[in-house]
């Protein structure tokens, strides 16, 4: 979202949600796996854990946007002029953290009082109506349409999880070609359907599951140390050259499937390395702190992104310091303390 930081450009946004599931895929296995009973009381301990790790921090960030846009602006895009019900609707999806993608395909008309789901052209239709306003202007957190794609893959796996190897592969096999559907069906029309839509994310999340399940289960103990290390400066190194990025994709046909593999390449390579990477680095604590760190980053980064704006060329820079800096303290001072709340959940379960 900053543009290049010390000359480097990261994976744009698209491939960057779409890899992360894949990790998310892959983690959420292994602690189901491992750490999680496979009864009733095992998966409603795991969805509720999964909710204190992420509700606490979105919340309180919300909560500091929102009353900056009434201090900044007075108001907060009209959300307080939207009536009860709407309001309800834009409230639930914020606490309960579900949801948040469909306002990428809703606009509020202020003719009729109502979100109205539109298939295509959004842009359009704001641009040339003063009295239509697209969903996403309701959303305190932008980005966390994301989280809401991973709370429904939360909900799924751990009906998935302990399925033979099979039946995934099956289920995966289904999700992609739903979204390959989806996305001759809509790309050219209305490409947010396809980038942010959980329909179209959560085969990535599939195919972490199937990483952990066919490669983490059953090859990655035989690597050497020389070999994870090689594996994880090669990602690392993938991410920081992305060797797709200079290519021409209109020297293919825009709805390819090859289209669609390109951009999906950070993801697939993670697929086949990402239970060598965690083989090395389970036992690192940098590793450990640079994942504690990850989530309040993202939560907060764009909000940060937003005020600095004046800055230009040292936006990005600037931006990812402060970020950082609000990161930690969220970190001290927030998710170590639920961090307690989920152990003790687990530990009670446990015995």
């Amino acid at each position: 979202h900053s543009g290049p930081i010390f000359g480097f450009y990261f994976p744009n946004g698209q491939v960057s949600v779409e890899s992360f599931l894949v990790i998310s895929g892959f983690y959420m296995s292994l602690i189901l796996r491992t750490k999680y009973p496979s009864n009733f009381k095992g998966r409603l301990t795991f969805i509720i854990n999964r909710y204190l790790r992420l509700l606490p921090v979105f919340f309180i960030v919300s909560v500091v946007v929102y009353y900056t846009h009434i201090y900044l602006y007075n108001n907060y895009k009209g959300i307080n002029n939207i009536g009860f019900l709407n309001y309800f609707i834009v409230t639930f999806s914020h606490v309960f953290l579900v949801g948040q993608e469909l306002f990428y395909h809703l606009i509020f008309d202020k003719l009729i009082f109502s979100f109205v789901f539109v298939e295509n052209g959004l842009d359009k239709i704001y641009t040339q109506n003063s009295q239509i306003t697209p969903g996403w202007h309701f959303l305190l957190i932008p980005q966390g349409w994301t989280i809401s794609v991973e709370i429904l893959c939360y909900l799924i796996i751990p009906f998935l999880i302990n399925k033979n190897i099979k039946n995934l592969i099956l289920i995966f096999s289904l999700a992609l070609i739903f979204k390959i559907c989806l996305h001759f069906s809509f790309h050219e029309t209305s490409p947010k359907v396809i980038h942010r839509n959980f329909f179209t994310t959560f085969p990535f999340f599939l195919l972490g599951v199937l990483s952990y399940r066919i490669i983490y289960e059953n090859i990655s103990y035989k690597c050497s140390i020389k070999l994870k290390k090689i594996t994880f400066l090669f990602v690392i190194t993938l991410c920081l050259i992305q060797p797709f990025n200079g290519i021409n994709i209109n020297i293919f046909e825009k709805n390819s499937l090859l289209q669609i593999l390109i951009n999906s390449y950070l993801p697939i390579t993670l697929f086949i390395l990402i239970p060598i990477i965690f083989e090395l680095t389970k036992n690192n604590k940098l590793d450990r702190i640079i994942g504690d760190l990850s989530y309040p980053f993202y939560i907060i980064h764009l909000f940060i992104l937003n005020r600095l704006y004046f800055l230009n060329e040292l936006k990005p820079i600037i931006s990812f310091g402060v970020t950082l800096f609000l990161s930690i303290l969220a970190l001290i001072m927030i998710e170590r303390n639920i961090d307690r709340i989920r152990q003790s959940l687990l530990k009670n379960k446990k015995s």
